[in-house]
């Protein structure tokens, strides 16, 4: 598949395959005895036999990259260029084997486009990561932040609310006890109610509590027997007045 050719120290000529010859030599019939500048343009033609030149010159081979005009285009060629000796060593002629590189630079340079367009796309995904790193660090800290505004929160309804409710129920039992002065049995049923959904609405807030410890981990459950006739009492007595102020029967 490679070009080859002799040339004398004029530049002729003098032996070439036929794959020059197809290539190059066109309707010449004879190429024996032509020079590059039969062949090529000027400027080339003296570039190659510069070329030519300082191989015969300095009795060392060569090698070059050269551009060759095709009837499809330019083609570029690695060309190794070295002297031929005669009996007495000196130089006689400069032989050449030229080989197409067009073809394995066309892929090597859509392998380095390919190669560009994936570290580009490359560099636009790690962007892209950064970019997305970035705001699920925001919306992190922002979720902390309304964490902690919640823990505060609860904080805040713990002591201001507990506070208060304890207050009630602890006088509510000594009003009840008796200590404040005696009462009768429909303010010891009332205040009894009162107490009671004191209680109730304690248990309440506890259970607001018990739910920002569940969202912390830090809640342990433990499995115990209860009363459940006491809990249906409490529930029926906490709802009972108000089923009472829309005259509505309630039964347990």
């Amino acid at each position: 598949p490679s070009m080859m050719f002799v040339k004398d120290l004029n530049g002729r000529y003098l032996l070439a395959n036929e794959h020059f010859r197809g290539v190059f030599a066109g309707d010449l019939q004879r190429l024996e005895g032509r020079t590059d500048f039969d062949l090529f343009p000027e400027e080339m033609a003296a570039r190659y036999q510069a070329n030519d030149r300082l191989v015969s010159d300095s009795g060392t081979p060569v090698s070059v990259e050269e551009t060759v005009p095709h009837p499809d285009g330019m083609h570029n060629y690695v060309s190794v260029k070295f002297p031929l000796l005669n009996a007495q060593g000196r130089v006689f002629a400069v032989a050449g084997i030229a080989t197409d590189i067009t073809e394995r630079q066309r892929a090597e340079g859509e392998v380095r486009r390919l190669h560009e367009a994936l570290q580009h796309h490359a560099e636009e995904l790690e962007l892209r990561v950064t970019e997305r790193t970035a705001e699920l660090l925001v919306a992190r800290d922002r979720a902390e932040a309304a964490d902690r505004t919640k823990s505060a929160f609860l904080a805040t309804m713990s002591h201001e609310l507990r506070t208060p409710l304890n207050s009630i129920i602890g006088f509510t039992g000594i009003i009840l006890q008796g200590l404040a002065g005696p009462v009768n049995p429909e303010q010891t049923r009332q205040l009894g109610m009162v107490r009671n959904s004191a209680r109730h609405l304690l248990a309440l807030i506890n259970d607001v509590l018990d739910m920002s410890k569940i969202e912390a981990g830090e809640l342990k459950v433990e499995s115990a027997p209860f009363d459940l006739r006491a809990i249906i009492e409490g529930s029926i007595a906490a709802i009972r007045p108000f089923a009472e102020t829309k005259h509505l029967g309630l039964r347990l």
